[in-house]
């Protein structure tokens, strides 16, 4: 902007004001950590739904400019599977195999605060999670949860998203 306003012919220059104080800004990217459910309750058109709600996220940050936005995906069913880890948002993967076993979503957690162990400093890890809400054992689930809030809820700014489920036949269950 500068470049182009400035002039000493007209006599004006470009002023610039700090409004923010860098040390306390945010970070500028994300780190966009999803748990896909492809466990056997998810077969079919829910799947399909999950798959268009992970692709419109993605949409929609690249539409805002989060270039800088990292990705990881993780699905599950009884156990975790890491798709990518880490990747840059344009090279993020579309589409993911679907595996329609059991549910556990204690796995699922542990692979994702793996991931988020490993981020840059500068993202904000963003846990999206989505599932139709079968989980075969609460106990260990709710332990990873309180350990990912407690290592990554203050000191990172964690943001915790369950996606609302709100196709018919998601409200079904």
């Amino acid at each position: 902007m500068r470049k182009h306003y400035d002039s000493r012919r007209a006599n004006r220059s470009l002023r610039s004001v700090q409004l923010f104080d860098d040390s306390k800004m945010p970070a500028t990217r994300f780190h966009l950590v999803f748990c896909l459910d492809e466990s056997g309750s998810m077969q079919g058109s829910k799947w399909a739904d999950v798959l268009s709600a992970y692709n419109q996220m993605l949409g929609r940050r690249r539409a805002d400019q989060g270039l800088g936005d990292l990705v990881t995906v993780v699905t599950f069913d009884h156990s975790a599977r890491t798709q990518c880890a880490l990747t840059p948002i344009d090279n993020a993967p579309s589409s993911f195999s679907f595996s329609g076993r059991g549910t556990n979503f204690a796995p699922a957690l542990h692979a994702a605060e793996s991931a988020m162990q490993r981020q840059p400093a500068d993202c904000v890890p963003l846990l999206l999670f989505l599932s139709d809400g079968a989980n075969a054992d609460p106990g260990p689930t709710d332990a990873a949860m309180a350990r990912i809030v407690a290592a990554y809820g203050g000191r990172t700014n964690l943001q915790v998203r369950g996606l609302p489920l709100t196709h018919e036949r998601f409200r079904q269950q």
